[in-house]
């Protein structure tokens, strides 16, 4: 290229472009080189002598005895003699020393100008001390680092040094606690002669790339910047059990400091900064989203990787599985059968099974045409064939430029997914029609393999939960797989061969699991202005527990007017109304949202700070929540210590602190706050030395407006604790006595001395309560008004009860083991249903109004299988299920393996998205709706909620939540729970837009500020009836970047707009 003239001041310089090392260079030019500009220095012309990078050296020092000296001397990594009598560097360059360990102890590293009176002659431009991370300072001896004490203290010490102009020719490092003996080198630094750097420049490389999936590894230079997605594992001592089976992952970006290729393995991956020493540190942190410690590695037991998977079986149906388990036989069998210490959580798998000679893999070789028209094209066969093959079915899409992409259109058990009878190289051919009719030339596809009969093809599933498409028929590249935690290389995992209808089970090993970095936060932002989690989620945050792993354990939250989320700094943000105390401030109604208060006795005591107390956090930092679950006037938070507080209502004991007093603070459960205070021993505080993982409250929705509720939870030794109200024995205690402190349900009475591993509940003050042991035996007890404890009578129970009537394990002539449980209420109306590892449904209880797809409203007090549906049938294919409305006024809602929606149940809002408002006993496909004409079924769901009240009349909204972050919803629009809008004056937010409101009651996308709509992460639907019959909602968004909107009714300040009026589009609140 030509040579460009760039002036600046009275300076002159040549810019010669990128380097080449053909090309001859004089005094000021200037070169690009690795994303830097350097100048020529050198008086005379250059040619082939390329500029330098500057380089960071990173050495672990180690204190052993040297075979030169005889004397003790550092040593540099693994170098094979030392103390080296010199070391080079050049200008520019930067040396980083970790000198950790007790072994330093009273031996400071330090550089010296001269060789003699060294400790004269100290070193102090361009160097930095660190202790424990922190810099303390430069330019004097008499700083914190040359403090003796403050010296040994610290348990990571490092010392970094700049090499510039200014930095002598020698310097000489020594122990500043033992200056006469030889314990470092000398250290040359060279000047740069020919080429100087003037400025760096960065270049952005997208997601680092460690695999050769372009055909070559990827070469990265200094400054390249890259953005990583990494897996967190809190889980680092037994100790902190209660962190366990847990998926969190986090984007940070790095930049690199050293050329190199990447090989595929685990040395040049950004995070995996375990071992920091000059031949592994390539790369420094720039940012990331939240706190994590790349220098803590940990084998996670998180699968990654599979083989030897059991041979072909046609005996298998073929088609898709979505979320199926596995067994850990290897796991499973340690111990004397006992199991694997620690536990062990199994990886979960999409499966699918190939049919007989199939369509699997294919080539499109037509190319793009303008004239073919853009859009996807669904469920599409071809027209035409060079063979024998048929009954395959293609979605594609086309873009703005005519090309052209496909997949195989799942299909349900039993329809041939892929079709039959086809050939390699059998063309296909698309006809124009299919597209459009745009004129452009036909479509044709190769098929380049072929199904075997019976073939399982497995892939590691998703997080449904918090995964995040960004775009709508992408894929889910936000999602962590759900890998489980504490499996090991060839560890031989199990499907059972029912699954799959089959006899022939289906064997595979483990081959590689996954590292993971510390992660210190539990996935917490800081900031207390962000949501990290609504109230009501399926649990603690970052659960990976199988049993809530799907989607939509809460249709909604009740409340009495009290918004709140756990906040990015791990505290609870409250605000509304304190009726009864729900808000949990100590004060009246508050018209912005406040950060909650808590003591934190047991953390205090803890081995955090010195103690002996059990309760410590995986940071050693400050509880911060991770589960918060809202009731009518109540509500329950779970810190990531184990400590458990309940505030708001308490007549019947709630609070769990040996009293029946309401609340309006929060409370430690376990005791008075004296007997907490001195935590003499657990029969005054008997949470002193239980850790609990998980809470449940009975009264959290369904249209249950009363306090009266009973508190439940479960700690990490399988325990499960009740107390609160008692009426119809649900607190498991053979007896109707309420209880005031936590008291356990014991194990070996009641479930066969065997660990819960689950346990659900609802029904307010009829609550009933399900349980799940580890030997997958399923008990039930409480209230039992329509039958729904599946025992075949309705006589209340007040202990733990084994269910016979059905057997949930996955033998030939049994239903199958329990995938989701979900209940619901409304008063005493209940029901219950389960959805199995073979895709059936069961369910008991109230049916008054057909949600249970039977074709009637008959009720039932044993569990039954559904007998329509994707639940039904001999090979049954249902993905997921939701209920809305409640155990009356009840809706039900399936998915099924290939992503179809179904829906059943009370219809009287239009809540079914059907455009009528009959009720529906069989199953019906719900809509959307584009504009007022064009309809199409539902596709792309993640989950399912509502909001319900009956009040004098019975009001439902349904809303619906995509993949990539969308929302839509149908029924009543009550305060403007629609979000459809203004009235035609567009000036009062509570006046709602009637007309899209009822267009043809079909699901419609509702309004929201453009920063929300896609990035819809969790809904929650929240609310009350009052006893004048009338029904006041709102509702909450948490968005992927955890950002909080609310609108609907705006009673007690509850908009946090600083008045009562209601909104009609989601907004977010103000917060203090």
């Amino acid at each position: 290229m030509a040579t460009t003239k760039t002036r600046i001041g009275n300076l002159f310089f040549n810019y010669q472009g990128e380097y080449s090392s053909t090309k001859t260079y004089f005094k000021d030019d200037v070169v690009m080189y690795n994303n830097t500009d350097y100048i020529c220095v050198k008086n005379s012309s250059v040619t082939g002598t390329s500029p330098l990078d500057n380089e960071r050296h990173y050495i672990r020092l180690t204190k052993e005895t040297s075979a030169s000296t005889g004397g003790d001397a550092y040593r540099w990594d693994a170098e094979a003699a030392w103390p080296a009598a010199e070391k080079q560097f050049k200008v520019g360059d930067t040396l980083v020393l970790y000198q950790d360990g007790n072994d330093f102890d009273d031996n400071k590293v330090a550089f010296a100008t001269t060789s003699s009176s060294k400790e004269n002659n100290v070193l102090h431009e361009d160097v930095t001390y660190f202790l424990d991370g922190k810099s303390v300072g430069a330019g004097t001896t008499t700083g914190e680092y040359f403090n003796t004490s403050s010296f040994n203290n610290a348990t990571s010490r490092e010392i970094r040094i700049e090499f510039t102009n200014d930095t002598p020719d020698e310097i000489y490092m020594f122990s500043y606690d033992n200056p006469s003996a030889s314990w470092g080198p000398k250290i040359v630094v060279a000047k740069q002669n020919t080429w100087k750097s003037i400025r760096q420049s960065f270049k952005w490389r997208g997601n680092h790339d460690n695999t050769n999936a372009s055909g070559s590894y990827n070469t990265y230079y200094p400054n390249d910047i890259v953005r990583v997605n990494v897996s967190l594992d809190n889980d680092f001592s037994t100790n902190n059990q209660y962190s366990g089976d847990q998926i969190n992952r986090v984007r940070a970006t790095y930049i690199c400091i050293k050329q190199h290729t990447t090989d595929g393995t685990d040395k040049y991956l950004p995070w995996e900064q375990e071992k920091d020493t000059a031949a592994n540190k390539y790369w420094e942190r720039v940012s990331e989203e939240d706190t994590f410690d790349d220098e803590i590695i940990t084998d996670s037991g998180a699968v990654t990787a599979i083989n030897n998977v059991s041979a072909a079986s046609p005996s298998r149906q073929a088609g898709t599985y979505k979320f199926v388990n596995c067994v850990n036989v290897t796991a499973d069998a340690e111990n004397s059968g006992a199991g694997r210490t620690g536990g062990c959580n199994p990886p979960m798998f999409d499966v699918t099974i190939d049919g007989y000679q199939s369509a699997k893999t294919f080539t499109i070789t037509t190319k793009g045409h303008y004239k073919r028209k853009k859009g996807r094209y669904l469920n599409v066969t071809h027209t035409s064939t060079s063979g024998a093959g048929s009954n395959s079915y293609w979605d594609f899409e086309v873009d703005q430029e005519g090309n052209v992409t496909a997949t195989i259109t799942p299909k349900s058990l039993g329809g041939q997914q892929g079709g039959l009878g086809y050939a390699v190289n059998e063309v296909l051919t698309f006809g124009d029609s299919l597209f459009g009719s745009g004129g452009a030339p036909d479509v044709s596809m190769t098929i380049n393999s072929i199904g075997t009969w019976g073939l399982v093809n497995l892939t590691l599933a998703k997080d449904e939960k918090k995964g995040y498409q960004r775009s709508r028929w992408g894929d889910d590249d936000n999602a962590e797989t759900l890998g489980g935690e504490n499996n090991a290389a060839s560890d031989q995992l199990r499907v059972d061969g029912q699954v799959f209808y089959s006899s022939a089970n289906v064997t595979f090993d483990v081959v590689s699991t996954q590292k993971k970095a510390r992660g210190y936060q539990n996935k917490f932002s800081g900031n207390r202005l962000e949501c990290m989690a609504l109230s009501n989620e399926e649990g603690p945050i970052g659960d990976d527990n199988k049993y809530y792993r799907l989607p939509g354990q809460f249709q909604q939250s009740q409340c009495y007017n009290w918004p709140c989320f756990i906040n990015g700094r791990g505290s609870i943000t409250s605000w509304g109304s304190n009726s009864n105390g729900q808000n949990g401030l100590n004060q009246g109604s508050i018209l912005t949202g406040v950060g909650m208060v808590f003591p934190f006795l047991d953390w205090y005591r803890s081995g955090d700070n010195g103690g002996s107390g059990i309760h410590t956090t995986p940071d050693g930092e400050v509880p911060k929540a991770i589960q918060l679950i809202s009731g009518y006037e109540s509500g329950m938070a779970l810190f990531n210590n184990g400590e458990v507080y309940h505030w708001g209502y308490g007549g019947h004991g709630q609070s769990g602190d040996a009293a029946t007093s309401t609340r309006s603070y929060p409370a430690r459960c376990g005791g008075t706050y004296q007997e907490v205070y001195l935590a003499a021993n657990t029969s005054t505080h008997t949470f002193k030395d239980t850790r609990i993982k998980r809470i449940y409250l009975t009264n959290w929705g369904g249209d249950n407006n009363t306090n009266t509720h009973s508190c439940y939870a479960l700690d990490t030794d399988g325990e499960l604790w009740a107390w609160g109200y008692n009426g119809y024995g649900q607190l498991g205690q053979n007896n109707t006595t309420n209880l005031s402190r936590p008291t356990k349900i014991n194990k070996s009475t009641y479930f066969n001395g065997n660990k819960i591993v689950a346990f659900w509940t609802a029904g307010a003050g009829y609550a009933f309560c399900f349980a799940l042991d580890t030997a997958g035996k399923l008990y039930s007890w409480g209230y039992n008004g329509y039958g729904v404890l599946g025992h075949n009578n309705t006589t209340n129970l007040s202990v733990p009860t084994e269910i016979t009537g059905v057997t949930f394990d996955n033998g030939s002539a049994n239903a199958g083991k329990i995938k989701k449980l979900l209940v619901d209420s409304q008063q005493s109306y209940q029901r219950c249903a389960i959805l199995t590892e073979k895709g059936k449904i069961y369910w008991t209880g109230r049916n008054e109004y057909g949600w249970a797809m039977m074709g009637n409203t008959t009720d039932v007090s044993t569990f039954t299988i559904m007998s329509s549906g994707p639940g039904s049938g001999t090979y049954s294919d249902c993905a997921n299920m939701w209920f809305t409305g409640n155990g009356r006024y009840a809706s039900f809602w399936t998915k099924d393996s290939t992503g179809s929606i179904r829906c059943c149940g009370y219809n009287g809002n239009y809540e079914l998205g059907i455009g009528n408002s009959t009720n529906q006993s069989a199953p019906v496909t719900p809509k959307w709706q584009i504009n007022g004409t064009t309809t199409s079924d539902l596709s792309n769901i993640k989950e399912i909620g509502c909001n319900s009240e009956y009040g004098n009349q019975w009001m439902c909204n349904v809303w619906v939540l995509t993949y990539d972050g969308f929302m839509f919803n149908v029924g009543r629009n009550n305060y403007g729970l629609g979000a459809q809008g203004w009235s035609s004056d567009y000036t009062n937010r509570q006046s709602t837009n009637a007309i899209e409101e009822t267009d043809d009651y079909y699901f419609q996308m509702q309004r929201m500020p453009n920063f929300a709509h896609g990035k819809v992460e969790s809904v929650k639907g929240r609310g009350y009836y009052s006893s004048d019959g009338n029904r006041y909602h709102f509702r909450e968004i948490k968005t992927f970047d955890n950002r909080y909107l609310i609108w609907g009714y705006g009673g007690d300040y509850i908009q946090g707009q600083n008045d009562g009026n209601y909104a009609s589009t989601p907004q977010p609140a103000v917060l203090g």
